[in-house]
């Protein structure tokens, strides 16, 4: 006997594999005294709230009934699904952590040739080499903003000194009266 519906079957015609995933009702018809029923209209019993809670509540029950075999059952079977799910993610970032691994040692050979090639430039400027290339960019912008302000205070001093000479330049023309006191 079914413990949901309380059909009475043989195993043998006991298929839920081939059973609808609706919960199809019907209304019969009678066919008269003695000549049976027919089925005279099939609706789902889906959006009857009243029906589905009643559903729900002995399916509750049936599986507090066999629900601890189930329950193992499902759990394991539901953990290896799960563990083969997290075994295929750690392989995916074992390989993703390989491909960084490979762009870290690659990244760290172009920085390491970069420093010798700073050096060898910089040699040139400065006795000692430099063990990064932090320490070098440093020291070649403060070399570079002590020469712009050099630059930049004798550009003042040029133009201070153009001054000067276009003030000389621009004396007024000297008179007649001029050049005599300065004669005499």
């Amino acid at each position: 006997m079914c413990p949901l519906c309380g059909k009475l079957a043989h195993l043998s015609c006991f298929t839920p594999d081939e059973y609808s995933e609706d919960i199809e009702c019907v209304e019969m018809r009678s066919l008269g005294r003695a000549r049976g029923f027919e089925v005279s209209a099939r609706f789902s019993a889906l959006g009857d709230e009243e029906l589905m809670d009643m559903i729900a509540s002995r399916c509750r029950a049936i599986l507090k009934i066999v629900g601890e075999e189930v329950t193992e059952k499902s759990s394991v079977a539901a953990l290896k699904k799960k563990l083969g799910e997290w075994r295929n993610e750690a392989l995916g970032l074992r390989d993703e952590i390989v491909e960084l691994q490979k762009s870290l040692d690659d990244f760290e050979e172009e920085f390491d040739e970069l420093l010798e090639r700073a050096n060898v430039v910089l040699t040139e400027i400065y006795e000692e080499p430099f063990s990064t290339l932090d320490a070098a960019l440093k020291a070649l912008i403060t070399e570079c903003r002590e020469a712009m302000e050099e630059l930049e205070d004798y550009e003042i001093e040029e133009a201070e000194d153009e001054d000067e000479d276009d003030d000389e330049d621009h004396a007024p023309p000297m008179t007649e009266l001029d050049r005599e006191l300065q004669i005499g």
